[in-house]
């Protein structure tokens, strides 16, 4: 475990996967808690992936990831790739 804290620690940013999966265990909400300790209002560093979820799932989950912004799996991995980029390459202006 101190191998992903280290990881977490050091990571800029977070892809989360939010999934059935995700939301069933306990370990990611620890990983999770670590990333949303890391934010301030003016540096984002929680990417959410919506994966076979509802906005209703999140909501139910996490009150903090039901406010922001995700990218679905649902239009495909070409998207989720796509928005991810554009987020990054954003960040950099």
């Amino acid at each position: 475990m101190k191998v992903q804290d280290h990881g977490l620690s050091q990571s800029k940013y977070g892809i989360v996967n939010l999934s059935p999966h995700f939301f069933a265990k306990e370990w990611p909400q620890r990983e999770l808690d670590g990333l949303v300790a890391r934010e301030t209002s003016s540096r984002k560093v929680i990417l959410p992936v919506w994966h076979n979820v509802t906005q209703e799932d999140i909501e139910r989950f996490s009150s903090i990831l039901a406010d922001r912004l995700g990218v679905s799996t649902t239009g495909g991995l070409d998207i989720v790739i796509q928005e991810i980029f554009l987020f990054l390459f954003s960040e950099q202006q």
